[in-house]
C-alpha cells in the first residue's frame, strides 16, 4: 500500500502546532462605548502570531469563552452576521471590533502591553 504524502501535509497544515494553542491579550480597561465603563477586552491569536479579533468558528469561540464568559456569540447589525466579540462586563453591550482593534493597535503602539497574557491550548476539532 502505497501511503499518501499529501494527506497528511493537509493534516499537518489543518491541525498543526500553529493552530493547537491561542495567545489571549487581556485588557482591562477599555472603555465601553454605551456605559462609559472600564471593561474587559481580549484580543487573541495563534501561537504563530497570526492574529483575531473575533470569530464565527464556534470551536474557538466557545473556548474562548469558557474563560472569558464575556467574549460570547451575539448578532451584530454591521455585519450582519454572528459571531464571537467582546461585550462589556458591566452592561452586556457589544463592543464594535473595528473600534478594539484600533484602540489595542494604539495602546501596543504607545508601548502599553495587556494587563494578563494567557495561553489556551485548543482540543481537536470534533467533525
Amino acid at each position: 500500500m502505497v501511503h499518501d504524502h499529501r494527506a497528511s501535509l493537509v493534516t499537518f497544515l489543518e491541525e498543526g502546532p500553529d493552530r493547537s494553542e491561542i495567545i489571549v491579550g487581556v485588557w482591562d480597561d477599555y472603555q465601553c462605548w454605551k456605559c462609559h465603563e472600564r471593561t474587559r477586552v481580549i484580543d487573541w491569536s495563534w501561537w504563530n502570531g497570526e492574529g483575531e479579533m473575533w470569530t464565527e468558528n464556534d470551536h474557538i469561540g466557545l473556548k474562548l469563552q469558557q474563560t472569558f464568559p464575556s467574549y460570547k456569540k451575539d448578532y451584530t447589525k454591521s455585519a450582519e452576521a454572528d459571531y464571537y466579540c467582546n461585550h462589556c462586563t458591566k452592561c452586556g453591550t457589544i463592543q464594535g471590533d473595528w473600534f478594539v482593534i484600533n484602540w489595542v493597535a494604539k495602546e501596543r503602539a504607545e508601548g502599553r502591553l495587556p494587563s494578563d497574557v494567557v495561553k489556551l491550548k485548543m482540543d481537536r476539532e470534533r467533525t
